[in-house]
């Protein structure tokens, strides 16, 4: 050692200073840190996909135990878009959770999910075993591995193959089930004709064929005594009528000649009827045999007890009521054509489809009629200028308004139906409802000075459909744009079919800002007929041009606006006058080109019409008055009258009184004159409706107007003590009853209308004034009234003793209604 080197000694050197060991606990901090942040992390991420995977489980436990398809695809779809929803609502929690990452990996997931979907589509639409070659390429997974066009065409092989044995084996079913039963030997009994010169051919007795299918009801069925009871067959439950009660008879005929015509009988009864109306009643008799056979009865006979119940059953069923008369009609058509005993003529099932009807029976809301004003609207939106696709929609309007026609008579018309001539056009209906006989109807539309002619439409949209009127095309087809010419054209040769004519009807009106739910296509039957009716058409021609078969289908084409009464009263327009009121002639303006029709038309009958009626006076009387009218008929479907139809009240000069020189003291007009110095009229309501049953008392308010036809004041005296006399009344008065009380007080009908009023009431009218009373007139009974039965009394002095009574003898009618009743 050095001398340079400091000495240490052992007691100088102090121990260093000992550091806190806070390392370790530090770490053990961080550790437990990172520790709980990926329990946490992990716990969350076991909570999420057991909620996703319980989520999952418990939609597939919902979806198989709620709901039970009919259809695989509707099922293989439904659970494609249970997946696509699932997906979504991991997106959702994913999102709110801020998990991007795992957003983006479910996105992915989704695509390819739908990528993988619409290859599979386009897999079944492209190959010709369709869906079958889906599922085997689907079930490949041995071949994952091979090119995917190998994959697709290996399936498709194999789909093939498994619908060819599909194939092969339903046909084996089939032919198995050819022989419900095994025929018994020795039936089949073969002979000649003994004359070896006949044309008939040798025939065959018959007691049961091989090809024999019965149809038969839980309780079996046998051809013949003696054969077995069989059992039912699956296929279908329509018993076959033709080999039951009449026909049992017939079957065992041993003519050759009359076997061979009952072979026809079954192919003629069942033409008896319309071909529409003959399926319903074979879907009704179905109906009917598989509630039977549901419930072990006997559909054919069927009893009327348990027909009784099968209404029943339909009526709870929410069944209407043309349902329950099908029910009815297709069991007696089935009885009818067996020659069996129809259990529905009985009292029970009359009875009890009666009261069905009425329980289940709904007010009738019928289409509202197209008027002229749509039509018009329709042809200024789109005219003859238009493209062939609004041509067509605007024709079909026109011509079925026109025409009076339904819609199979619409879409049946052909081009070779068509004859155009100068003022009209020819429509030949070659099939028609009402036309059974199929004997076909000629239908004339005239050509129109106005835009919507039915005329001039359809002959521009032929000529532009390029149709030639010697072919036997439907006129209104199915069209197809074509992008070269950019228009359309007709294709195929088939008629429109009536969902796409309704569609098109509805497409134009709900361009006019209509509401659509209000119309149908026999809209335009009932807005030509309307038009008609209400323009004073004669039944006979509207009826003919309509072709309707009874008067109640033809009212109920008709929507008229005014009461029943006025609608008959005011059916015809008042004839036009000149300066001198004598009646114009119309037909002297008709122009040149309508003279050889009107020659045509022109009768010349002189028609002298007797009448005979009972009329009431003033004190209630019943009185019968006889007469004869002169009418000169000159045109056939003309209007003509012995007077005008509307009475047009001429205004008088008001009656002025002179006071005579020599009768100064005491002057006096005429006694007639005194009767007429007040004029009344009546404003009031021409029908209202009252239930009856809730309200005995039906009260309506009448507004009555006095005029005083003098230059003088007058004093008058209204009088209500005496109520009107009921005219009619809806059931309790007899078809006579007008005869039987001829000469009788007819006082006993006060009781029905009184007025609401004091009795008796007293006014003042200057010269010419004119004086408005408010009344209320109170009904017991529904009927027709006539309310203008008021005694007035009149006087020009201040004395009650010389007042007349006024004459007011013009009826005021009011229809009271039973609104509790159904109107019949």
């Amino acid at each position: 050692m050095s001398d340079s080197e400091p000495r240490v000694e052992p007691d100088n050197i102090q121990p260093a200073p000992v550091r806190e060991s806070s390392d370790a606990f530090e770490a053990f901090d961080l550790f437990k840190v990172y520790l709980d942040k990926k329990l946490g992390s992990l716990k969350k991420d076991i909570l999420e996909s057991s909620e996703e995977k319980s989520a999952e489980l418990a939609s597939k436990l919902k979806t198989e135990h709620s709901y039970k398809f009919k259809y695989s695809g509707n099922e293989k779809q439904f659970r494609f878009n249970e997946e696509v929803q699932l997906a979504i609502s991991k997106i959702q929690r994913a999102a709110d959770a801020k998990d991007y990452i795992s957003v983006k990996d479910i996105c992915a997931d989704v695509t390819k999910l739908i990528h993988k979907r619409n290859k599979c589509i386009k897999m079944a639409d492209k190959s010709p075993a369709g869906w079958e070659t889906v599922r085997e390429y689907l079930s490949d997974d041995l071949a994952s591995d091979s090119d995917d066009d190998k994959r697709i065409r290996s399936a498709e092989s194999r789909a093939m193959r498994s619908r060819k044995q599909r194939s092969r084996s339903n046909q084996r079913k089939r032919s198995d089930t050819a022989k419900p039963y095994s025929i018994p030997s020795g039936r089949t009994v073969s002979a000649t004709h003994p004359n070896p010169e006949s044309n008939f051919r040798p025939y065959r007795k018959f007691g049961a064929k091989p090809t024999d299918i019965c149809f038969f009801l839980q309780r079996g069925w046998t051809l013949e005594k003696g054969l077995p009871e069989t059992t039912r067959v699956q296929q279908t439950l329509m018993m076959n009528v033709f080999r039951l009660g009449r026909w049992e008879s017939l079957a065992s005929e041993e003519n050759a000649t009359l076997k061979r015509l009952s072979t026809s009988l079954p192919k003629v009864l069942m033409n008896s009827k319309a071909a529409n109306t003959s399926k319903m009643y074979n879907t009704g008799f179905k109906q009917w045999c598989k509630w039977c056979n549901d419930l072990g009865l006997t559909a054919l006979p069927a009893s009327d007890y348990h027909v009784s119940l099968y209404l029943i059953a339909l009526m709870q069923s929410d069944a209407s009521s043309s349902k329950l008369d099908l029910c009815v009609y297709s069991i007696k058509w089935a009885h009818e054509l067996a020659g069996m005993k129809n259990p529905c003529d009985t009292f029970l099932v009359k009875n009890v489809l009666e009261g069905a009807k009425r329980m289940v029976s709904k007010p009738t809301v019928k289409k509202e009629p197209i008027t002229p004003d749509i039509l018009l609207k329709l042809v200024n939106k789109y005219g003859l200028d238009a493209n062939l696709y609004d041509k067509r929609s605007i024709t079909m309007c026109l011509v079925a308004y026109s025409g009076f026609l339904r819609f199979s008579e619409l879409i049946n018309i052909r081009a070779c139906d068509i004859e155009f001539h100068d003022l009209y056009v020819s429509l030949f209906i070659e099939k028609s409802k009402t036309d059974q006989y199929r004997e076909g109807n000629w239908v004339l539309i005239s050509k129109i000075n106005s835009p919507a002619c039915a005329f001039t439409f359809l002959k521009n949209y032929l000529s532009s459909a390029q149709i030639s009127l010697s072919s036997d095309e439907f006129i209104f087809r199915q069209l197809s744009f074509c992008k070269s010419s950019n228009d359309y054209k007709l294709r195929s040769s088939e008629h429109l079919s009536y969902t796409r004519a309704r569609e098109l009807l509805l497409e134009k009106l709900n361009d006019l800002d209509l509401d659509i739910s209000k119309y149908g296509l026999h809209s335009l039957r009932s807005g030509g007929a309307t038009a008609a009716a209400n323009r004073g058409v004669s039944d006979r021609l509207f009826k003919k041009h309509g072709r309707w078969r009874s008067e109640r289908a033809k009212d109920g084409y008709i929507c008229s606006a005014l009461t029943p009464c006025a609608d008959f009263l005011l059916r015809s327009k008042p004839h036009s006058k000149d300066e001198n009121g004598a009646n114009i002639n119309n037909s002297n303006n008709v122009s040149a080109e309508f003279s050889h029709l009107n020659c045509a038309v022109k009768v010349g009958l002189t028609l002298i019409i007797l009448w005979k009626a009972c009329v009431m006076n003033e004190t209630g009387e019943v009185q019968i008055r006889v007469g004869q009218h002169h009418v000169i008929l000159e045109k056939l479907d003309t209007i003509f009258t012995s007077y005008p139809f509307f009475l047009i009240p001429t205004e008088k000069p008001p009656i002025q009184f002179h006071r005579r020189s020599d009768d100064l003291e005491h002057p006096r007009p005429d006694p007639e004159v005194m009767t007429r110095l007040i004029t009344i009229s009546f404003n009031h309501l021409g029908e209202i409706s009252n239930n009856f049953h809730k309200n005995r008392l039906c009260s309506v308010p009448i507004t009555v107007t006095f005029h005083n036809c003098t230059k003088a004041s007058v004093e008058l005296l209204l009088d209500t003590s005496k109520s009107p006399d009921r005219l009619s009344g809806p059931s309790e008065l007899p078809l006579n009853h007008t005869q039987a009380t001829v000469g009788k007080d007819t006082s006993h009908h006060s009781y029905d209308f009184n007025w609401v009023s004091q009795t008796m009431t007293r006014h003042r009218l200057e010269a010419e004034q004119q004086r408005t009373i408010q009344l209320t007139a109170c009904f017991s009974k529904p009927g027709i009234y006539n309310v203008n039965r008021l005694a007035v009394f009149a006087s020009h002095h201040n004395d009650a003793s010389e007042m007349v009574l006024q004459r007011h003898s013009a009826p005021s009618v009011i229809i009271v209604q039973d609104a509790s009743k159904p109107i019949l």
